[in-house]
């Protein structure tokens, strides 16, 4: 990997989501829903709505884009987790460009976590077969009963483990470069066991993410947040949901990242 000096960064701290952030996961996700589709009994769909699998938490997608009961919608995220941890999750390919892009963050000091609505024995996984473990020092996701698995909780866990209290948390407008829009939960044990500093300083803090649910979970945690358009999500919802900034490739969001 051919990588350039480290820059000045303009974030602390960088949360990311996973899928259509920086990684394509869309064979994994499409292949594991189909599968769990024909086990279910249920007509298959057509690949524009697979994708709205991508994102959202997957008892939500099965009831809004099949249809399905609460109580069948349970039993298909089952068939689906069951499938996804023995075949989807290694349909994947990282983002060309997202690998420099963390070793840069990395050798500027910035600390780094991922939260996705994916089980977190997924995510970890992942992770780790996408060579990211090394940048990161907390991985989040929801657990495997669904107990956590709204964007705005997961994101508030990633901060927990990072040992940010709320009080620290910078306000939206104050995270970052200028924005054209300005206007506790339960602890983990992170990845690498790298402790803050100490400092008093307000740590500047951003969640990047390509679902508009990842700018409201950003907002709801009072935190500065980069909406990705090259992933997965409505860009009409991502644009209606005011990021503080866009991204609409790799670079972009490695710029805004590092002040490039």
């Amino acid at each position: 990997m051919t990588t350039s000096q480290p820059a000045k960064a303009n974030y602390d701290v960088v949360i990311f989501d996973l899928d259509g952030t920086l990684i394509d996961s869309r064979i994994g996700i499409h292949s594991s829903i189909v599968h769990t589709l024909k086990e279910m009994g249920v007509p298959a769909v057509d690949q524009e709505l697979l994708t709205q699998f991508i994102g959202p938490p997957l008892i939500d997608s099965f009831q809004s884009v099949c249809g399905m009961t609460e109580t069948d919608a349970e039993r298909a995220v089952a068939v689906y987790k069951d499938y996804f941890a023995v075949e989807g999750i290694k349909g994947f390919e990282v983002y060309e460009g997202v690998p420099e892009m963390l070793w840069l963050l990395r050798a500027s000091g910035v600390r780094m976590a991922i939260a996705t609505t994916k089980d977190e024995v997924f995510g970890r996984e992942i992770a780790l077969n996408a060579d990211f473990m090394p940048f990161l020092e907390v991985v989040i996701g929801s657990d495997r009963e669904g107990k956590m698995i709204r964007k705005p909780e997961l994101i508030a866990t990633a901060l927990s483990a990072l040992n940010i209290p709320r009080a620290l948390r910078i306000l939206r407008e104050g995270g970052g470069p200028t924005s054209p829009h300005s206007s506790e939960s339960m602890s983990r044990t992170p990845v690498r066991g790298r402790n803050p500093s100490g400092s008093t300083a307000t740590p500047r803090i951003v969640m990047v993410g390509d679902h508009a649910l990842d700018i409201h979970g950003a907002k709801a945690n009072n935190i500065a947040s980069i909406a990705v358009t090259y992933g997965f999500g409505n860009n009409e919802e991502l644009k209606q949901s005011h990021p503080d900034h866009t991204a609409n490739s790799v670079m972009e969001l490695r710029n805004l990242l590092l002040g490039v």
